[in-house]
């Protein structure tokens, strides 16, 4: 029951994203369906390649496999996503 509306959620922002590019920017349909396919592909090689980085970690050396990457990846995170939406604004 508990993942119903997480899957609810998901599904309405989905169907609110395509809508906001193809009615509300009038994006060629086709411009963001080549868009959506290089995230596709960047993610497809980006993921694995982080997460086999992040495994051959030394957890003795830094306390944990994935703290280090939390600690210091998020704040450039959260900068470049600020950077996109006050660019853009």
């Amino acid at each position: 029951m508990g993942a119903v509306p997480a899957g609810l959620m998901i599904l309405i922002f989905n169907l609110k994203y395509i809508e906001l590019f193809y009615d509300e920017l009038l994006l060629d349909p086709l411009l963001f369906i080549v868009g959506q396919i290089i995230y596709l592909l960047v993610n497809a090689f980006n993921d694995p390649l982080l997460g086999n980085l992040s495994d051959r970690t030394d957890p003795k050396r830094w306390g944990s496999r994935r703290i280090i990457y939390i600690k210091y990846g998020a704040p450039i995170w959260a900068l470049t996503f600020l950077l996109v939406w006050f660019i853009c604004s």
